[in-house]
């Protein structure tokens, strides 16, 4: 089995079982910037980095390659809004980017209606509208917080509450330190009394 790409969990690929292979991969880097009123001595233009990175690209699905095409369908309408890193080749491409639309054109139907050949036609974009920070720049927490939440995956209740650690020596030294520091007040009050 060959596989193209991946994102979130679907793959491209192509097997003896099936075939599902990508065409017209479109994707740009772009400049983003915004023109000055002024024309007094500053550029006609301020660069403010990227513009959000978008990825399109299409997938002709054939019922005699292997796929269930009405599946197919309903399984990437499920998708639309989510999240995930895009791999073509098995590298990263661009930063994690949302599914905001597939459409569904050039179906060619059997005699009972059925679809035998259907192109989709995919448009993924980064989300936020900013350049994802680098890792280094980002805390462990925050980077947890986005792999979840790629993935889709929050973790339960009982396993947030198994990774909750008490420091029991830090708890019992607070306790140990107000009952010497007490004891060392009561200690210099009678001191002061037998004075």
């Amino acid at each position: 089995m060959a596989v193209m790409a991946e994102w979130n969990v679907k793959k491209w690929e192509v097997s003896t079982e099936k075939i599902t292979s990508i065409q017209d991969l479109s994707f740009a880097y772009e400049q983003k910037s915004d023109s000055n009123q002024s024309a007094e001595g500053s550029p006609p233009t301020n660069a403010r980095g990227l513009e959000p990175f978008s990825l399109t690209f299409s997938c002709v699905l054939h019922a005699n390659a292997g796929v269930c095409i009405e599946s197919e369908i309903e399984s990437w309408k499920s998708l639309v809004t989510k999240t995930a890193p895009f791999f073509l080749g098995g590298k990263q491409l661009g930063p994690v980017l949302g599914l905001q639309r597939i459409s569904v054109g050039s179906v060619t139907l059997d005699d009972y209606g059925r679809m035998r050949v259907a192109t989709l036609s995919f448009t993924l974009k980064e989300e936020g509208g900013e350049v994802a920070k680098t890792t280094a720049s980002t805390s462990a927490s925050e980077r947890i917080e986005k792999a979840t939440s790629a993935l889709n995956v929050t973790p339960s209740t009982a396993v947030k509450s198994s990774v909750k650690t008490v420091n029991t020596q830090i708890k019992n030294a607070k306790t140990n330190i107000m009952t010497n520091l007490s004891n060392k007040i009561n200690e210099i009050k009678s001191m002061a009394i037998k004075k």
